[in-house]
């Protein structure tokens, strides 16, 4: 008699924590997607630096940065700016990297921190030689 107060207990259990469980999941995978982004965009501008700092175009650089964004789906258009800042005792070159990041999962439906668009803007700045 007792098992059958109990017998729809681990049911009514699991229907009440799994949609937390799903979404604590979820939450993780897009987390760890939109950091893995965002440390391409970082390595993109860094790279974009450097190329600059060793004497490259603004062309050449642009187009290195945009290979590197290649590599990866984004969900927009990069804003790639090189420049050359003139500090008081020696030239720095400067990349700025900045793309809308794309979601990969549906979390955005059931925690609105995850409905909008992220666009981080990554910077970099190197030394110029010579």
């Amino acid at each position: 008699m007792n098992g059958e107060k109990h017998r729809g207990a681990a049911l009514v259990e699991l229907a009440l924590t799994l949609p937390v469980l799903l979404v604590l999941v979820m939450g993780i995978i897009e987390m760890a997607s939109l950091f893995q982004q965002f440390q391409v965009v970082q390595h993109a501008a860094r790279e974009g630096a450097r190329l600059a700092a060793v004497g490259e175009s603004p062309e050449e650089v642009t187009a290195a940065v945009l290979n590197l964004l290649s590599l990866r789906s984004f969900a927009g258009t990069p804003t790639i700016r090189v420049e050359e800042v003139t500090l008081s005792s020696y030239v720095e070159s400067k990349v700025s990297v900045s793309v809308p990041l794309r979601t990969v999962t549906p979390l955005g439906q059931f925690v609105p921190a995850f409905l909008g668009t992220f666009q981080p803007t990554a910077v970099a700045a190197f030394r110029k030689e010579g």
